[in-house]
């Protein structure tokens, strides 16, 4: 087998470097990384794998030799191995790989993890003169991007292993370049959809006021379109309306002035009427701190307006309202207090004949009646006493709840009647009595020693 042609270093890095620059995909990268690395290391075969830290394996991604080589592994029914996937579960050796050292490795079997057997790799080792196997990964920043084998010829040694480490240095940084790039069109790609299909209208200005970029939401509120309207200076005839692009351009060139943001707000003639519109100018700025274009975002406040206006007009409505009812109420307090004063007057008058006309008569009947007449008289004195101070009527509530005869007997129960003697004026029996006592406090919520029915009536005030 023919060797390979010594290498200038420097010139081999440079032309090397070179070419990575115009590769187009990573398994270019891959390929070109693969033979570059066998020419400079003189090993018999190389392989490049990347390295998926979800699933901790390695992926055959290239394999170079020379086509002697690659004639002879094709006699092996093994495959090919690119694409293959390897598990890397020995912390140790992702350690090793990590670091960058170069790894020695046994035999060809502990490379392939028993994706080949023991007797295959024995004759592949034999049939192409295999000797040392060296491994050693690839990183950036810390992070292991994949592994680079070299299989060297039968006592064969590394030509160089600066320059092995330069050109898996070169791969690493293409490889993430193209990673960073392709990053960055899919969040251009992210940022110009969004551009393209937001309701705000965006709009980019340079440094001499012309238009570089409009999003095709300008044609939601005017008659103007983004090809319209690219390349044009503010205020241009045809474009923004005068007072609008005044605003705009005033705006833009104190951002450009300050590189703070500026607010501003316009109304914008459209097919559907005239939009009220928000702007609020960005700075864009270069890795220096300069401005380098000015990125306008305005948003349709119309709406918002209209609902302010009608807010307005509700609340000016509500405290008109409002202004109306306090009136009312107090024409109210007023009616409440004559009702008030009325039903006193009345309360008064009430208890005044029965003080001078109704008690007198009572006590000239109690003279002419016999004693047994004496507990039904004195409970018609405490009634019509009662009559006379409504204070000591009984509550409200109660006596919504309670049956006219119910009412009697709560009436002798808080003049201090027991049950035999309501029974006897009123021609009932005891168990009777008992029983509308019972009906009573249920009634009034005194079930279960919550009160005492006499207590609760008041009996002896």
């Amino acid at each position: 087998m023919k060797k390979n042609p010594p290498v200038d270093p420097l010139e081999f890095l440079v032309a090397s470097g070179a070419r990575f620059e115009g590769l187009s995909s990573n398994q270019e990268v891959y390929e070109f990384a693969a033979r570059q690395l066998r020419l400079a290391s003189g090993a018999r075969i190389v392989t490049l794998a990347s390295f998926d830290d979800t699933d901790s394996t390695m992926t055959c991604q290239a394999l170079d030799a020379e086509p002697e080589i690659l004639a002879r592994l094709a006699a092996y029914p093994v495959g090919s191995p690119i694409g293959m996937r390897v598990p890397l579960n020995d912390p140790e050796a992702l350690e090793n790989l990590a670091s960058g050292k170069v790894v020695y490795v046994p035999s060809l079997h502990d490379i392939m993890k028993g994706s080949w057997s023991h007797d295959v790799c024995g004759k592949v080792e034999a049939h192409l003169e295999l000797g040392d196997i060296l491994a050693r990964g690839f990183t950036w920043n810390g992070r292991l991007l994949g592994d680079c084998v070299i299989l060297m010829p039968r006592r064969g040694r590394l030509t160089s292993s600066l320059l092995v480490d330069a050109l898996l240095r070169q791969t690493a940084i293409a490889l993430q370049r193209r990673r960073a790039e392709a990053a960055l069109r899919e969040s251009e790609a992210g940022y110009r959809a969004l551009a393209e299909n937001t309701a705000d209208v965006l709009i980019r200005i340079d440094p001499g006021m012309h238009y570089r970029y409009v999003n095709p939401a300008i044609s939601l509120f005017s008659n103007l379109t983004p090809e319209a309207m690219l390349g044009k200076k503010i205020g241009e005839s045809g474009v923004l309306p005068r007072k609008a692009a005044t605003l705009v351009r005033r705006n833009a060139k104190e951002v450009f002035r300050t590189g703070r943001p500026r607010k501003t707000q316009f109304e914008l003639p459209g097919p559907k009427g005239t939009f009220t519109l928000d702007f609020t100018l960005y700075p864009e700025k270069g890795h220096d701190g300069t401005t380098l274009f000015v990125l306008a975002a305005a948003r349709d406040v119309s709406h918002i307006l209209r609902t302010e206006a009608q807010l307005k007009d509700k609340e000016r409505e509500l405290t008109e309202r409002n202004a109306l009812l306090e009136q009312k109420n107090l024409a109210l307090r007023e009616l409440m207090q004559q009702v008030s004063a009325e039903k006193q007057r009345l309360s008064e008058n009430v208890a005044d004949n029965v003080r001078t006309t109704l008690l007198p008569m009572l006590d000239t009947l109690r003279l002419r009646c016999g004693p047994e007449s004496g507990p039904q008289l004195e409970l018609l004195r405490s009634s019509l006493l009662d009559l006379a101070a409504p204070a000591g009527r009984l509550p409200e509530q109660a006596g919504q709840r309670l049956s006219p005869r119910e009412t009697t007997i709560c009436q002798m129960i808080r003049h201090g009647l027991t049950s035999k003697e309501i029974g006897r004026s009123m021609g009932l029996s005891h168990r009777t009595v008992e029983t509308y006592r019972n009906r009573i406090r249920r009634k009034l919520g005194l079930l279960g020693g919550r009160g005492n029915l006499a207590s609760f009536l008041g009996h002896g005030q």
